[in-house]
């Protein structure tokens, strides 16, 4: 049994020899090594810095989901959202008390339901969008985009107005335009403003826009684009057939979407 102890302590003493030996190498390697040495521990230390960081951005990430409002300076506040629903709500009570007055004939309810098909498809799109990023940004962003009302070959059409804040200084207004024309049926415009004020807490005024015409005879949407409408849109003209718009309603909505966040 004791020689086995004896066997054991020798064991671990030379273990422990050949430790420090392994440090007494290291160390006089990194003595004989200062500037390798020096580039390890400042490698080391940016490492850390930039776990550290990376951990402080999580951070702040976390508040701001928390705070959504923090995100942008100039947000709108919940009496502003009020005041501009309650005005939006006024203007929808006309309208509806307006759908009911006229009747179109067959040839009319046929081109009047096309239009509206091709204007809501739009706005359904631009609507789903707003509210994804809504959602996803934790953006306080107020969003008011109805469906148009059933009569739009009609001057009350023009009663129509939708739109989104983003910010005190950056709005979106939608509405429509009446065309008269005796001699054919012409479809309203629908036109998107982009807008460098609210309206409400700050009077804004348009710095672009975006507008479609649907051509009732050819099928087709056409598209103008001017201000900064033109720099979301990337063409100051388009052709789209109906049988494609729907589709390309959604990439539409994305271009409209990602430029205008990009400007907050």
């Amino acid at each position: 049994m004791s020689r086995k102890r004896n066997q054991k302590r020798e064991n671990l003493a030379n273990a422990e020899k050949q430790d420090k030996t392994r440090v007494d190498r290291a160390l006089h390697w990194f003595k004989d090594n200062p500037i390798i040495s020096a580039l390890l521990i400042v490698g080391i230390i940016i490492l850390a810095i930039a776990s550290f960081t990376g951990a402080v951005k999580n951070i702040v990430q976390d508040i701001v989901s928390v705070f959504p409002s923090s995100k942008y300076k100039d947000a709108p506040t919940q009496k502003e959202l009020e005041e501009w629903a309650k005005a939006i709500k006024q203007k929808d009570g006309v309208q509806q008390k307006n759908d009911g007055v006229l009747k179109l004939d067959p040839k009319l309810q046929e081109a009047n339901d096309e239009i509206r098909f091709v204007y809501n498809s739009f706005l359904s799109s631009l609507r789903g969008a707003l509210k994804a990023y809504q959602k996803s940004e934790s953006a306080n962003v107020y969003i008011q985009i109805l469906d148009l009302p059933a009569i739009l070959l009609a001057p009350t059409a023009s009663e129509y107005s939708a739109g989104a804040i983003f910010s005190k200084n950056a709005a979106w207004s939608l509405f429509l335009k009446s065309q008269t024309n005796p001699e054919e049926v012409t479809s309203p415009v629908l036109e998107l403003h982009f807008m460098n004020g609210d309206g409400h807490t700050v009077s804004g005024s348009g710095i672009g826009e975006v507008k479609f015409w649907y051509d009732i005879r050819t099928k087709n949407i056409n598209i103008s684009s001017t201000g900064v409408g033109l720099e979301a849109m990337g063409e100051s003209q388009q052709r789209i057939p109906i049988s494609e718009f729907e589709n390309a309603s959604v990439a539409i909505t994305k271009l409209l979407l990602e430029y205008q966040v990009g400007r907050l």
